[in-house]
């Protein structure tokens, strides 16, 4: 019976914490695992079921296995690769965020809008703005 109550408490306490934390919360640490080329802890930020796409345009990766094949070969290629949040906005449960992008091998810093649509703690859905 003690087993139970833990458990049963421990569920409530995850359910409570998966609808009342802040939407920032799976960007914020897709952001801090992206700057430390932390592959598994940017993939737990992220929906089973991701889309990646261009907002408005084609999708870029669908699926959790293809980001992580990405980002495994981008942070291998790129050690210098980091993120800075220049400026953020939420609306519901969309979190648009401005970013610099530094370290890409032969191309320029880049300044970046990205929108990332959040549900039940992870990250569905991203759209880059084209430049």
């Amino acid at each position: 019976a003690v087993t139970f109550r833990i458990n049963c408490r421990s569920s409530y306490l995850f359910l409570f914490w998966k609808l009342f934390m802040p939407v920032t919360t799976p960007v914020d640490l897709q952001l801090q695992t992206f700057n430390a080329h932390d592959v598994e802890g940017f993939c737990a930020a992220y929906h089973e079921d991701i889309i990646m796409a261009e907002l408005g345009g084609a999708t870029i990766f669908s699926g959790l296995a293809a980001v992580r094949a990405h980002y495994t070969a981008l942070f291998h290629g790129a050690p210098e690769l980091s993120a800075t949040l220049i400026s953020r906005q939420i609306h519901h449960n969309h979190v648009i965020d401005y970013e610099q992008i530094r370290g890409r091998p032969g191309k320029p810093d880049k300044l970046t809008l990205v929108i990332y649509a959040v549900e039940e703690g992870k990250i569905h859905r991203v759209w880059f703005v084209p430049n």
